[in-house]
């Protein structure tokens, strides 16, 4: 594994390499054309294990995003969120859910991405219009923001999401713009216009 280093203007500089191996694992949904979470090997995409759905009722994750010890998962199928365990991917696979279809604190309609940082998950709420922010400890509530509409706290088709130390960024295909807000007060900042031709 090499690492270059450039200067400020782009000459290269240096080079280190690291001989040591990496070890890093992949975790996708809809592996092999099933319903499922599967782990990976990262240096040859060989499947470690997978945990199965029969059909999508119980469960079709489509956003996924993990820390060291959980995998968080957008269920659109079940209007949820789900909570696995890394290391027991088994039958009875799920550490806990949250949601249902509807439209209150409690509710979920079509869960298209999901970020996070070291204690919250942050969901785009597609068919609510609206950003949800959950406790990674234990799914729950903790506030939410948006609705639909063109103006600069508002929202048509969130589809995106990423957060830092201080920010949220968000995707809309219905306004064709990119918002960024605070992310403790989810006070606007500033937006970016797509133009589509």
């Amino acid at each position: 594994f090499n690492i270059d280093v450039f200067s400020e203007f782009g000459e290269f500089s240096n080079r280190i390499i690291l001989s040591k191996d990496i070890q890093r694992e992949l975790y996708v949904s809809g592996f092999s054309e099933q319903e499922s979470v599967a782990k990976l090997d990262s240096s040859d995409f060989a499947l470690i294990i997978t945990t199965n759905a029969t059909a999508n009722s119980h469960f079709a994750i489509r956003p996924l995003v993990g820390d060291k010890t959980h995998i968080y998962g957008g269920d659109q199928f079940n209007h949820r969120l789900i909570k696995i365990e890394k290391s027991s991917m088994t039958d009875n696979v799920f550490v806990s859910t949250y949601g249902s279809l509807g439209t209150g604190t409690t509710n979920f309609d079509r869960i298209y991405q999901i970020a996070m940082d070291d204690d919250f998950l942050y969901v785009c709420d597609f068919g609510n219009q609206r950003v949800k922010v959950h406790r990674k400890s234990d799914l729950s509530f903790v506030r939410s923001f948006g609705t639909l509409g063109q103006n600069a706290t508002s929202f048509h088709n969130l589809t995106g999401c990423a957060v830092d130390e201080r920010y949220l960024y968000l995707a809309q295909d219905g306004n064709y713009r990119i918002q960024k807000v605070e992310k403790s007060t989810f006070a606007f900042v500033t937006s970016l216009l797509l133009l589509i031709l």
